[in-house]
């Protein structure tokens, strides 16, 4: 059983702390650390998203619609923090004095026995209904199947036709303005283990493309080779 403390601390107030600790922090870290500019964007849009939200929960405007945003805006919060430090905040490249200075101990992790993964993952998409795709995720055949510690990190990049606009490309979505070529064009959007998800979309986003490309991780977020890129139409 893992006894391991999460290292996430308790308390909203607590944690929109550490996330703006982050973001001062990542401002000259980052490039040392190989933290993705858009990782930054939408730590800060996201910290600043679930600060705003807190308030509101905490005026006098509260209601069940404002508690279930605020809910909402701190899960994703979350979501990205986690992320953040399962990719990015590994030793190396920090160093003892950089856990303390992000609020976080050092020997918070999780222990694997287990290696960087090595072997390939395929995702195949279909349609899954209006706004909607299902993502079929396996080893590549010349691939040994993963093992049962690892997960498929699933990572899209979605495109207007004909490409966006360099202000379609800085918005929070990070819209792609070129078919991507290489897995590290994409933003992660989450881990599974699972061989079948389902991902839906806003209306707004029918006819642009979708792509994405998966790639397995360990326990301590080291991760193996990217797969091949697909892409698919939103319905």
């Amino acid at each position: 059983m893992n006894n391991v403390r999460d290292w996430l601390p308790s308390g909203r107030d607590n944690q929109i702390n550490m996330a703006v600790v982050w973001n001062n922090t990542f401002q000259t870290k980052a490039a040392s650390w190989n933290i993705p500019a858009a990782e930054l964007t939408a730590l800060q849009h996201l910290t600043a998203e679930a600060e705003a939200k807190l308030q509101l929960a905490k005026s006098a405007e509260r209601s069940i619609v404002i508690t279930a945003q605020c809910n909402a805006a701190f899960g994703s919060l979350k979501e990205k923090m986690r992320f953040i430090k399962k990719h990015y905040l590994l030793s190396p490249p920090l160093e003892a004095p950089d856990y303390p200075a992000l609020l976080l101990s050092l020997h918070d992790g999780t222990p694997s026995q287990t290696g960087r993964p090595t072997g390939h993952a395929v995702v195949m998409v279909g349609y899954h209904g209006v706004h909607a795709l299902i993502l079929n995720i396996q080893p590549m055949p010349e691939s040994s199947n993963p093992r049962g510690d690892w997960v498929y990190g699933i990572y899209e990049g979605i495109m207007p036709h004909g490409g966006a606009t360099l202000e379609e490309a800085a918005s929070p979505k990070h819209y792609l303005m070129k078919p991507p070529v290489a897995g590290e064009e994409l933003l992660y959007w989450r881990s599974t283990r699972r061989k079948k998800e389902i991902r839906e979309y806003p209306a707004e986003e029918a006819g642009k493309t979708a792509y994405f490309s998966v790639r397995c991780e360990n326990q301590r977020g080291e991760t193996g080779p990217w797969g091949p890129i697909v892409s698919a139409v939103i319905p």
